[in-house]
């Protein structure tokens, strides 16, 4: 059993009709957590409480291997860390640096920089619309500009089969640059700024986590930002824009269950429902325990087939 769903009370299956879905979902996360990278986040959620709505659930993200899992607690206590990551994961984990990641012992680990060079481009939206300038938030956020832009060359100047070694050489030859000119700049604006302006706190946060933020210079495996889990928690902003709240606990875990089976289609590129009238009949034996194999049912899987039939 998930121990984050029997921590949380949840119900230990998520349906879609009479067809258990959980085990395929876990069978999802399970996958991910083999992948070389996995990247990961979480969100606040509304759950219905009685006589009131709390604001203090956490919806999580795991992002690998061409899939997306979702988990559902009632908190985001520092512990849920180590129930989502577990302690033989052998990949990368990228992350915004949430004291909670930070205390898995013996993971390999990566920094965020589009979360780095967040604040540095709130403060230069901010003096534009105030019809001001910040040339300290303004440079910090072209330097990262020039980053992405070297990220982008390597993925487009010449053969895929050659991306690997492309994007170590750019990233040491040119890369490497400017991210040195990012930490100079850097400590000199945590300097200049009082303490609590934002950009001080920006520049704070460069220097605490300077080792993870430049973590993926050295292994081009890695991106220089965990934007796939910030991409894959969007529909938790769509669902608390949308509706009020979760309507208990249970229905939480069960939304995420469904997320991590859909967005998985989604991002496998195979369409949802046709998937799922595909996977129904192995689903509904395995209920009845009759053991399938799941792993040859997740989305990647069905998807790899399906591209492998295609090319014959």
């Amino acid at each position: 059993m998930n121990p984050i769903r029997e921590s949380s009370g949840s119900l230990t299956s998520g349906k879609f009709g009479c067809v258990d879905i959980a085990p395929l979902a876990d069978t999802i996360i399970e996958q991910i957590l083999h992948a070389e990278v996995v990247h990961a986040d979480e969100s606040c959620t509304r759950v219905q409480a009685e006589k009131r709505c709390d604001t203090n659930g956490s919806l999580w993200t795991l992002v690998g291997g061409g899939q997306v899992g979702y988990r559902f607690t009632p908190d985001r206590r520092h512990a849920r860390a180590s129930e989502l990551i577990p302690d033989d994961f052998a990949g990368y984990l990228v992350t915004d640096a949430w004291p909670g990641w930070m205390k898995l012992a013996d993971i390999e680990q990566a920094g965020c920089n589009a979360h780095a060079r967040r604040p540095f481009a709130k403060e230069a939206d901010r003096a534009r619309r105030d019809d001001e300038r910040s040339p300290d938030a303004d440079l910090i956020v072209a330097l990262y500009a020039e980053v992405y832009r070297l990220e982008k060359l390597a993925r487009e100047d010449g053969p895929s089969a050659e991306l690997l070694d492309r994007r170590k050489r750019i990233r040491n030859e040119q890369t490497r640059l400017v991210m040195e000119r990012i930490k100079t700049e850097a400590e000199r604006i945590a300097k200049v700024h009082p303490f609590s302006h934002p950009l001080a706190e920006g520049a704070r946060y460069i220097a605490k986590h300077w080792d993870l933020l430049i973590r993926y210079l050295d292994e081009p495996l890695l991106p220089p930002d965990n934007n796939a889990a910030e991409n894959a928690l969007r529909i938790n902003a769509l669902i608390r824009k949308n509706s009020m709240f979760f309507g208990s606990e249970d229905g939480a875990d069960r939304a995420a269950i469904a997320l991590t089976v859909l967005h998985s289609c989604r991002l496998a590129e195979i369409e949802p429902s046709g998937y799922l009238a595909q996977v129904t009949p192995a689903l509904l034996q395995h209920r009845l325990g009759r053991k399938q194999d799941l792993i040859s049912l997740t989305p990647a899987a069905v998807a790899a087939v399906r591209q492998a039939t295609k090319g014959k």
